[in-house]
């Protein structure tokens, strides 16, 4: 049985991390291919056969060296100029120092009263926000 017409033959899934340490810091990584907007959250596809939280603590090791936990989805996006997903998850890192890599050469951590980098797609800056509420909330249901 073939696919529907309407169908794509092919989807794409994606993740993305609000990464936040032990001091409820966010990090955001400098992405040397993204010229326009290329400050962001830790991101990428999910392989063949990959479970979503699988693909995010890969990203999160590819793109930083660091170890983290997968916490809540804070959000699932899609986007009009593909057949995708994307899975926003709110990570928490448990080890590791950040190291950079080709694709990430640079990041920063940022309290929740610093100001975000001009670089930072507004798409992004509005998870940064969602991130910082439902961690907000978290500490409070401890």
């Amino acid at each position: 049985m073939g696919l529907p017409q309407a169908c794509p033959a092919r989807f794409s899934v994606g993740v993305s991390g609000a990464v936040l340490d032990h001091r409820g810091r966010l990090l955001l990584l400098r992405h040397a291919f993204r010229r326009r907007y290329p400050w962001g959250l830790v991101s990428g596809w999910v392989d063949a056969g990959e479970a979503p939280e699988d693909a995010m603590r890969r990203e999160l090791r590819e793109e930083t060296s660091l170890v983290g936990e997968v916490g809540p989805i804070i959000a699932i996006r899609s986007d009009w100029r593909a057949p995708s997903l994307e899975v926003v998850y709110l990570v928490s890192t448990s080890a590791g120092e950040f190291r950079p890599s080709p694709e990430t050469p640079e990041a920063a951590w940022f309290a929740e009263t610093d100001p975000l980098p001009d670089g930072l797609h507004p798409s992004q800056r509005a998870l940064v926000a969602l991130a910082r509420r439902d961690a907000v909330a978290g500490r409070r249901g401890r």
